[in-house]
């Protein structure tokens, strides 16, 4: 048994996620949020699922290393995430592809 790279997939939703990024710029720079915390698409909607960021997000158990929490947002900081949640819930409901957990890899 092996596995193989699930690419295609991770790819595009990758790049739905980069698009989301650029559209979303300026209340990015607003929130300064740590670049952890945006890394990846997996990144992003587990702080928003746990509102804490675990270093490895899905993919290790949980409270391994928690660079950041939600209790750390200042109040503009807060009001610059609330308003990227509502964005990414617009924009997830056109783009389905970003509300699946999709591994990197899969067994074949």
């Amino acid at each position: 048994m092996g596995f193989r790279q699930n690419n295609k997939r991770k790819r595009q939703q990758d790049q739905t996620y980069r698009a989301w990024l650029v559209a979303n710029s300026d209340l990015m720079s607003r929130a300064c949020l740590p670049a952890t915390v945006m890394a990846s698409r997996d990144d992003w909607a587990y702080f928003l699922h746990y509102r804490y960021h675990d270093h490895g997000n899905w993919h290790t158990p949980p409270f391994t290393w928690i660079d950041f929490t939600w209790d750390e947002l200042s109040p503009e900081q807060e009001e610059a995430v609330l308003a990227l949640e509502a964005s990414w819930e617009v924009y997830s409901s056109s783009h389905p592809i970003l509300a699946e957990i999709i591994p990197a890899q899969k067994w074949v």
